[in-house]
């Protein structure tokens, strides 16, 4: 987990950087919050997960953060990001966290969500399994159709969201991740009973075929951030 928290800090002083020394306008002070609660959600959320994962694989699994993907090569935005990709022997999941605060509730469609801030102010926002949607599209095309699902996945990391009872299944809180998981893994058992031999997956050799589309390379996330800020 360490080198996860270190990057962490390294995107939280980048943030600050970009303001090169100035004070802020609100505006600036409200964003620089709100990734700052962001980025402190998702290592929230790295932390839970690997300690799950870790009780309920073993050593027989893989956990990345800040995945950046080319899915589209040679377009306007030729990456994506997903926040925690979970490669396991029952499933491989796609995890979009979020730290909103306030209720939340289904928005007018599918791809969208009702935020209502803990001051009233109400807005409609993308949905985090909307946002994930091309990824785990993605990531589901490269892997055999009879291995393992793709899993599209929304974690909310603040303790302070409430959700509307008829949000979508796939959309959960922090506190919630160690419940949902558990039901993953016994849906997962009741398939594999219909199967005479049940299939061995090697989840090493998954994280080769996934990250063989992944930029590695220095200063990745940061140029797949400034591309959709600038924009």
């Amino acid at each position: 987990m360490w080198p996860y928290m270190v990057w962490m800090l390294l995107v939280v002083s980048w943030l600050i950087f970009r303001g090169k020394g100035e004070i802020p306008t609100r505006g600036g002070r409200t964003r620089l919050a709100a990734e700052i609660r962001g980025a402190q959600g998702e290592s929230d959320v790295a932390a839970v997960l690997h300690s799950l994962l870790n009780e309920m694989c073993g050593n027989d699994f893989v956990l990345r953060h800040s995945v950046i993907l080319n899915i589209a090569p040679g377009t306007k935005y030729p990456t994506a990001e997903i926040d925690h990709l979970a490669i396991t022997p029952f499933g491989i999941f796609v995890i979009e966290t979020k730290a909103w605060r306030g209720q939340i509730a289904p928005g007018h469609s599918d791809d969208s969500l009702l935020w209502i801030s803990p001051a009233g102010v109400t807005e409609l926002r993308k949905s985090p399994l909307a946002q994930n949607r091309s990824k785990v599209t993605f990531i589901r095309n490269l892997i055999p159709d009879d291995l393992l699902a793709v899993v599209n996945v929304g974690v909310f990391s603040s303790r302070h969201a409430r959700f509307s009872p008829n949000m979508p299944l796939n959309i959960i809180g922090i506190g919630d991740i160690r419940h949902w998981f558990c039901l993953q893994l016994q849906s997962w058992r009741g398939m594999t009973t219909n199967f005479a031999l049940p299939k061995f997956v090697d989840v090493a050799k998954l994280d080769r075929t996934i990250m063989k589309f992944a930029d590695t390379s220095p200063g990745a996330a940061s140029r797949h951030k400034e591309r959709i800020i600038t924009d």
